[in-house]
């Protein structure tokens, strides 16, 4: 095997190919990966405020449960460009996971300020910052007491965060707390009733107050309230918006308005009306294409942007993951449609169209679950909902595969509350179609499907009835379905994908009263028994990919007992599953997974697990990060043409055969011999000003350059193996060129060479 070919190679091919072989790993799949694809998982009570530092939207926290409980709080760090949303992973001091995380943005320190209510280990009140990426806590000589339920602003003309309302496990707190950018500071004021999710906003002027939930009884309020540091004043607007509770409130700098939107009351209903204060007077916006009703949401005023941003919550069936903005009297929505979390979906990779079409399962509500029909198709990094005239009713636990030959998905069967289903339905890309076969399998839930390229076929297996467990093969063959031979022992929840590169489906798991781990794999003509696994726990509603750029089969998760989910990865190496040794998403069981022809990887989304549906998705890479770097901080010395660097022609992706090192100098002459050393590390060695940046023990290649004119090339063929997935090289070029401070020898700064994926 060799990494790099060049037209002139001090070594010889054997030997490069020796070095190759100790920098590479004995598993065809060892470099693959785990991959946060960065969902937003939906949520409500998160903080929220906008960083004109950075000119992001910073969020942290939230809770992943509906409802007056705060239970399941995230810790964790997101940032909306305008765009998408990037997740800060690993900051230092970043804050606990709280249940409720309030912010706002401190104009004196330019910093955002959270205030986060953790009940564990000890009640408490965190006070944090964030400045421009990175987290620090604020020290305090003293704080507030613990409380949930709160809001809080910050006053610019008096430049002090102010923290009012919420409660404790003694009832409502009514003392105000100021923080001066130092410490905090109690004001005992006589105001408001007692209320939980009121909704506070700096007015231009002072702190302005609205709403909230009245402790007793649970009603929603409709007080106007204002602030001035010293004491309340309650106002007496002739009109204001209805009586609500965790809504938000937000300070148009620009039109010296406070914007209000949404909330909910004790009807219960949830609102989706905004309102605007002058300063004397309430009065309600026409605005158009208003966002869902919600409460618990978090809203901000986007500076650069110039509009009102408004983000989560919860509605009336579910808690939500959207962004909004109002700019004049018009909303729109900022982020692209996403799946809510299900599991016993459907999904396959429709290579004709090249995208992923996922269907139905069934969605976790507030209280309970929901059987869904709704159609999404994921291409380029995004979802797309599709808008079919005609579609399969709801279930869940249904087959599905993506017939390549005829350009058309296939879907079967299904669990309902009413019955278990037995139609045929084909989806052509724009609409679904039901099919009329003269012979279909009987009706079922829990079946795998796989396509047969190589016959044009899909595959379809076991499942379970009212009646009991199938064990029963059949084929559709574009018009009708046929019945196939005998093979596995009865089953359901099993999963089976066909493996292009070995000419057979293979088929693993299931359950039949026990997770089961036997593997069968399937010619088109009979069923082979390969026999248990030997290093993976047998599993049933877990799922399975080919990966057809690699050439490599994946099964995760599932259900390995009563309501028990496993992490667990492994790939098929035809003869056993292997585990994986990587990080795992959390375990799961009935997500799905699906090739993502446009990004080269296994996509995963959804499932469930004990605490019920995820909306979470993941992608299974290699080194998608393929690239040439410098070196940092490699010291080249320059000759008589100046410094030199080495650079990139196209990018080490593996497969990529016209990558190419280029040398950035003129030489003194052409031909000027130009030689190129190799090493599987990084080690300096300084000669004066100058470093070596290659490591002499690692060197595994030295190759001379071409030239094309002016253009020192030193073209480095990668090879399409799947174990060079992931390795890394350095390498620094030499060459003759006076005057040097190395006697006449120059030589470039080092580079470091990532083989990966586009």
């Amino acid at each position: 095997m060799i990494l790099f070919r060049s037209h002139r190679p001090l070594c010889p091919d054997l030997a490069l190919a020796l070095a190759v072989a100790c920098l590479t790993v004995a598993s065809p799949v060892a470099a693959q990966r785990w991959a946060d694809l960065d969902v937003m998982t939906p949520r409500r009570d998160a903080g929220i405020a906008y960083d004109p530092a950075r000119q992001r939207i910073m969020t942290f926290g939230g809770v992943e449960t509906a409802g007056p409980v705060h239970a399941s709080p995230l810790r964790e760090t997101w940032e909306w460009d305008g765009r998408t949303w990037t997740r800060h992973d690993a900051l230092f001091a970043e804050p606990a996971a709280v249940e409720l995380a309030a912010t706002a943005y401190d104009t004196a320190h330019e910093r955002v300020l959270l205030v986060g209510a953790a009940s564990s280990p000890t009640p408490r009140l965190d006070l944090v910052a964030w400045r421009g990426g990175a987290w620090s806590s604020v020290v305090t000589a003293q704080q507030p007491p613990y409380r949930t339920h709160y809001a809080v602003a910050f006053d610019e003309v008096r430049q002090r965060l102010v923290l009012w309302g919420g409660s404790d496990a003694t009832g409502a707190l009514l003392d105000v707390w100021e923080f001066d950018g130092a410490n905090w500071t109690a004001i005992p004021a006589l105001g408001p009733s007692g209320r939980n999710e009121p909704a506070l906003a700096f007015d231009g002027t002072r702190i302005l107050m609205f709403g909230g939930r009245a402790l007793n009884g649970g009603r929603a309020l409709a007080d106007t309230w204002q602030w001035d540091g010293t004491r309340w004043t309650q106002l007496a607007p002739l009109a204001a918006p209805a009586a609500r509770f965790g809504h938000s409130m937000t300070f148009d700098p620009a039109r010296r308005r406070v914007l209000l939107f949404g909330g909910g009351n004790d009807q219960p209903r949830w609102f989706d009306d905004t309102w605007e204060w002058n300063g004397t007077a309430w009065t309600q916006v026409a605005a158009t294409s208003p966002p869902p009703p919600r409460s618990g949401h978090g809203a901000t005023w986007d500076t650069v942007r110039g509009g009102l941003v408004v983000a989560f919550g919860q509605s009336d069936t579910a808690l939500l993951a959207d962004i909004w903005t109002l700019v004049g009297s018009s909303w729109r929505k900022l982020s692209a449609d996403t799946p809510e979390g299900r599991y016993g979906a459907t999904a396959c990779h429709d290579s004709v169209r090249d995208e992923i079409v996922l269907f139905g399962g069934s969605i976790d509500g507030l209280t309970s679950s929901t059987l869904a029909s709704d159609t999404w198709l994921y291409a380029r990094s995004e979802w797309r909902r599709a808008m079919p005239t005609n579609s399969p009713s709801v279930r869940r636990q249904h087959a599905m595969a993506c017939d390549a030959a005829r350009g058309r998905v296939v879907l079967f069967g299904g669990f309902t509350y009413s019955g278990d289903l037995g139609d045929t339905w084909l989806f052509d890309g724009t609409n679904w179609t039901q099919a009329s076969p003269t012979t279909a399998p009987p009706a079922r839930f829990g079946a795998a499907m796989a396509f047969d390229s190589r016959r044009g076929r899909v595959v379809l297996f076991g499942g379970i009835t009212g009646s009991g467990l199938l064990s029963d093969t059949w084929e559709w063959d574009g018009a009708n379905w046929l019945v196939g031979p005998s093979g596995p022992t009865a089953r359901y929840g099993h999963a089976m994908v066909y493996v292009a590169n070995r000419g057979y489906t293979v088929l693993f798991g299931g359950d039949d009263g026990a997770a089961k781990r036997d593997t069968w794999t399937y010619d088109g003509t009979v069923w082979v028994n390969r026999g248990l696994a030997s290093m993976v726990p047998g599993r049933s509603a877990h799922a399975m990919v080919y990966d057809p750029f690699h050439g490599a089969t994946f099964l995760f998760g599932g259900t390995v007992g009563t309501n028990t989910y496993t992490s667990s990865t492994a790939w098929w190496d035809g003869s056993d599953w292997r585990p994986l040794p990587i990080a795992t998403p959390p375990a799961r069981g009935g997500h799905v997974l699906a090739w993502d022809g446009t990004a080269r990887r296994v996509m995963m989304f959804g499932g469930r697990d004990a605490e019920g549906g995820r909306a979470d998705a993941w992608a299974l890479t290699t080194n998608v990060a393929a690239a040439v770097e410098p070196l940092a901080p490699s010291v080249g010395c320059g000759g008589g043409s100046g410094p030199a660097a080495l650079r990139a022609f196209g990018r080490p992706v593996v497969g990529n055969r016209s990558f190419a090192l280029t040398l950035s100098t003129t030489l003194p002459q052409p031909g000027t011999p130009v030689v190129v050393l190799m090493s599987r590390a990084s080690s300096t060695v300084r000669l004066g000003a100058c470093s070596i940046d290659v490591d002499p023990a690692s060197v595994f290649t030295a190759l001379f350059a071409t030239h094309d004119h002016q253009v020192t090339f030193l073209p480095l063929e990668v090879p399409r193996v799947v174990s060079l997935y992931g390795v890394e090289a350095y390498a620094q070029a030499a060459y003759w060129d006076p005057p040097s401070p190395l006697g006449g020898l120059a030589i470039s700064t080092a580079a470091r060479i990532r083989l990966g994926d586009d």
